[in-house]
This record gives structure tokens, C-alpha cells and sequence, in this order.
């Protein structure tokens, strides 16, 4: 295995673990690699920091230096988490813009990449709202005004599962994706 990162600081701490890692441009260092040279290729937080062209660029070279049914994995920040987006996603000055990982299945395809699975990554933020509307008691004579409550309670738990969701979730999501093979001549 062999890692590449824009960052000094992250390449030293990979070679200080004994790993081999260069300083240098992801996509730079797949372009000058042979075609189906590579058995699996890992994208650890970075297709967030690319725009459009470039995003389109790893997925052409990927695709290239990938062997038929090799493995592209993409780690990336869970957009569909309030949290992330929130807390962590904006802290980094160097994100140049969120990838929502439908719109990366959707990106995979166009590059001839079967999906394999899109599984969340990380630990959720702890808890959930909790709350719970007690059930309405009410005198049968009250039947009307019992059937509104209920109804509007049904809503407010909708809103809370919508809440819950949205809020309790992973902060990053993992891709798992293979290359094509070619089509028989």
C-alpha cells in the first residue's frame, strides 16, 4: 500500500508509522500510473475537497488505473447530518464543497463503477430528542377533541422522527464501488 496527501503533516505521521506515503495531488499521482495497475484504491476525505472538474478527473483516472473489479472506496463527510455540516464540515478552510452521497452514486455510474454499498461510518452524536406526547384520556362525550389530539400528536411525533433523524446520525459515509469490466468485443 502506498498513500499520497496534500498534507506534510499527515504524510510524516504515515511515515513515522513505518507506512510509504509522498506529499503530492491525488490526481497527478494516478495519472502517471499504468492503466489496471491498482487492485483497490482508497479516497479518505478528499473527494470534498475538489470541485466539480477535478471531482470528475479522480473518477476518469480511478476508473483508468483500476483493474476490472477493482475496489474504490470513498470516505466522506455525511452531508444529510446536521451535525457535520454544523460542527465539523465548515471548520476546514481547504472543503470546497459538500458531496451528497447520492449525487456520488450518481457520479460512479456515469464512470462505470458499480456500487456495492453505502454504509455510515463513525460513531452517531449521542442521544435523541426523546420526547413523547402522552396519550389523550378523554370522556367519550369528548370524542371529537380526542380524534384532533391524537392527530396533532401523530404529527408532532413525525416531526421528531424527522428531527431524530436528521440530528442522531453518522457524521461521515463510506462507498464502496468496483470498476466495470470492459464489454466483450
Amino acid at each position: 500500500a502506498r498513500g499520497v496527501d496534500a498534507s506534510a503533516a499527515r504524510v510524516l505521521a504515515c511515515r513515522q508509522r513505518g507506512l510509504d506515503a509522498e506529499v503530492g495531488d491525488a490526481i497527478h499521482a494516478l495519472a502517471v500510473r499504468d492503466d489496471a495497475s491498482l487492485d483497490a484504491l482508497f479516497c479518505l476525505h478528499l473527494v470534498e475537497h475538489l470541485d466539480g472538474r477535478s471531482l470528475a478527473d479522480l473518477l476518469r483516472e480511478a476508473r483508468r488505473c483500476l483493474a476490472p473489479g477493482g475496489l474504490l472506496v470513498i470516505e466522506t463527510p455525511k452531508v444529510a447530518s446536521l451535525a457535520t455540516l454544523s460542527r465539523y464540515y465548515f471548520i476546514d478552510p481547504t472543503h470546497r464543497l459538500p458531496r451528497h452521497h447520492e449525487q456520488l452514486k450518481l457520479l460512479l455510474e456515469a464512470h462505470d463503477f458499480d456500487l456495492e454499498s453505502a454504509e455510515d461510518v463513525s460513531n452517531p452524536e449521542p442521544g435523541a430528542l426523546g420526547l413523547e406526547l402522552e396519550p389523550f384520556a378523554a370522556d367519550p362525550d369528548e370524542g371529537a377533541l380526542a380524534s384532533r389530539v391524537e392527530a396533532l400528536a401523530g404529527r408532532v411525533h413525525a416531526q421528531l422522527d424527522l428531527l431524530n433523524e436528521h440530528l442522531f446520525v453518522a457524521r461521515d459515509i463510506r462507498l464502496l464501488a468496483r470498476r466495470r469490466p470492459e464489454p466483450a468485443a
